[in-house]
């Protein structure tokens, strides 16, 4: 497994966590979605988060081999 296989990277975003959903499909196990600023930061289950100065947020994409039939679910 090697996180940060592919790196995608954005000045302003909305969140994280829907980018990467939107990519889901066509980005490798391991891809990192992070960007400067994040309009309305938030966690798994629609838990809000606050954006501190200086601050990583990011989202990593696993894709376990035994899932890969799952995928097409998300």
């Amino acid at each position: 497994m090697r996180i940060g296989s592919k790196i995608y990277h954005a000045p302003i975003i909305t969140n994280s966590i829907d980018w990467a959903r939107s990519l889901i499909h066509t980005a490798p196990h391991g891809a990192l979605f992070l960007a400067d600023i994040h309009e309305h930061p938030r966690g798994r289950q629609g838990r809000t988060w606050q954006q501190l100065s200086g601050q990583l947020l990011l989202t990593i994409i696993f894709k376990p081999q035994h899932l890969d039939r799952k995928i097409g679910d998300i």
